[in-house]
């Protein structure tokens, strides 16, 4: 090789290999709570729950304000059961997964202890309470009914008897809480996850397949009948507890929590609160069962995301004493509220306010007498 060639080598530039870095989705670290510890404003969020669902069936008694605007806020208050299903699905989950990485395994005989402690006692009393006006003919119960409630599949019956019908939502949970716990123990966390997609994607296609193909279910008759009953079968609203369940399982992957802080920054928090709000405009049962129910789901589990991840005012609010006070005691608001809130029963302790005084006031011995001592003693259990 002659000089010349060497001086063009040596002048010639050098190409540098480009090196393609994979693109990282940022995430900050995870919050304490979800390794141990209360979660915060989720008591809160209950709160809100549990007061949605009083006014809504306030607004059936006589009494209650003659208010078209406030009429249109408690027409809703159905959303509230939906926020418990979502919150119950992440708060079980979350715990779970705590369990999981503390000892490596899922209790199954210890978690299905603590849940029976946690749900049946007071729902027990409540029961009691039901078969003793039944028995001075102050309540009038058939024999589904009984059925439905002591063997939890409530959810399945139409039109149940008013004193017991709310134990539809709770037999749901109770389905929700035999079957994912199970599910976590046989497949684990790793395949656990492809679970709550299949219950979103399943639960909406037979929902779209009965409101599409069984047209006569959704006719100007059978409409009434239709909505009231898709919104209470296990296979139909399964899929918004397990929002709640996809929600906890992203959280504790460095990916999943990535995507969740991304999906719920403030503008898009404000976006999925006008979405929530704009899907109940629609009076329509085959866009309520095929749309509004999915995508209701949605938008609550990234909101209650969004406001237990980020301290600010919101989640401020929702640590309010008062609100948080309520959120603890909502499990025997919602048991007992439906006792006074009768909207088929005439007389001063069924019309609003007294109703709603009492209802609140049969929950609190409630809470005291029988659900915070049955706490305690399951907390005991947990330790």
């Amino acid at each position: 090789m002659n000089d010349d060639s060497q001086l063009l080598l040596l002048e010639e530039p050098q190409v540098k290999p480009v090196v393609r870095r994979p693109v990282r989705i940022r995430s900050s670290l995870p919050p304490e709570w979800l390794a141990r510890g209360q979660i915060p404003g989720l008591d809160g969020l209950r709160g809100i729950a549990i007061l949605l669902v009083l006014l809504a069936h306030s607004a059936r008694t006589a009494g209650f304000p003659e208010s078209s605007a406030l009429h249109s806020v408690v027409r809703h208050g159905h959303l509230g059961v939906d926020l418990f299903f979502v919150i119950s699905g992440f708060l079980i989950t979350t715990l779970l997964a705590r369990e999981q990485e503390r000892s490596g395994t899922i209790n199954l005989r210890r978690f299905y202890t603590r849940r029976m402690l946690r749900i049946m006692p007071a729902a027990t009393a409540l029961i009691g309470v039901v078969a003793l006006l039944q028995v001075f003919g102050w309540a009038h119960l058939e024999f589904r009914d009984w059925c439905g409630a002591l063997t939890y599949t409530t959810n399945f019956l139409y039109h149940p008897a008013w004193e017991l019908g709310h134990i539809w939502s709770l037999a749901i949970e109770e389905h929700f809480y035999l079957m994912w716990p199970f599910a976590l123990s046989v497949l684990g966390f790793a395949a656990g996850w492809k679970v709550p997609p299949v219950c979103l994607v399943g639960c909406w296609l037979i929902r779209c397949g009965i409101a599409l193909l069984v047209p006569h279910f959704v006719s100007s008759a059978d409409a009434t009948y239709y909505a009231s009953m898709a919104e209470t079968w296990t296979f139909t609203r399964l899929d918004t507890i397990s929002m709640g369940c996809l929600v906890a399982l992203s959280a504790r992957t460095v990916t999943g929590r990535a995507w969740l802080d991304r999906l719920t920054t403030p503008p898009l928090m404000a976006a999925y609160f006008l979405i929530l709000i704009a899907t109940l405009q629609i009076s329509s049962a085959k866009f309520t069962l095929c749309v509004a129910y999915s995508v209701q789901a949605a938008t609550i589990g990234l909101l209650l995301w969004g406001l237990i991840r980020r301290a600010g005012v919101c989640r401020h609010l929702l640590s309010h004493r008062l609100l948080t006070t309520v959120g603890l005691a909502s499990y025997s608001i919602y048991l007992w509220q439906q006792l006074f809130l009768h909207p088929g029963q005439a007389g001063w302790i069924y019309a609003f306010p007294q109703n709603a005084g009492l209802a609140l006031g049969a929950a609190a011995l409630s809470f005291w007498l029988i659900e915070r001592p049955f706490n305690q003693f399951k907390d005991r259990i947990a330790r």
